[in-house]
């Protein structure tokens, strides 16, 4: 099972064609909680509250909640990546991933800073979506 919150993919494929790629992925991997009807109110708590950290429209941040069967490691230790456009501030980057490591940490019954966050840059020319680089001007 995957759970993807998003905007319809015509609306998503608007945001792409005519604005530079702005949107955070984030993906949560964790063993599924007992009440499963958290995971979604938890995405969307992170995508509203998300947009306000980062100023910028709801429907530009993406959140997936992967379920983990499997592990090696302490299985109360929720993982979640950010795949975030690179050159926002320091203190922006810093607001979003304290939401997520709040929402993760409440709903998925584990103390907030227990949340692992790996936030990862990336460069416009690095991101291919609708047959092109989304660093192409004409896209925009």
């Amino acid at each position: 099972m995957m759970v993807v919150l998003t905007e319809t993919t015509a609306h998503i494929h608007r945001v792409f064609k005519y604005r530079s790629v702005q949107m955070p992925i984030v993906s949560i991997f964790s063993p599924p909680p007992g009440d499963q009807s958290v995971i979604t109110k938890m995405m969307e708590n992170i995508r509203d509250a998300g947009s306000s950290a980062l100023k910028t429209p709801k429907d530009n941040i993406w959140v997936v909640f992967h379920p983990l069967q499997h592990y090696l490691n302490d299985p109360k230790i929720p993982y979640v990546t950010v795949k975030a456009q690179a050159g926002r501030e320091a203190s922006e980057r810093s607001a979003f991933v304290e939401v997520i490591a709040n929402e993760v940490g409440r709903n998925l019954a584990v103390p907030a800073q227990n949340v692992w966050i790996q936030y990862e840059e990336l460069n416009p020319g690095d991101v291919w979506h609708g047959g092109n680089w989304a660093n192409r001007k004409d896209l925009r």
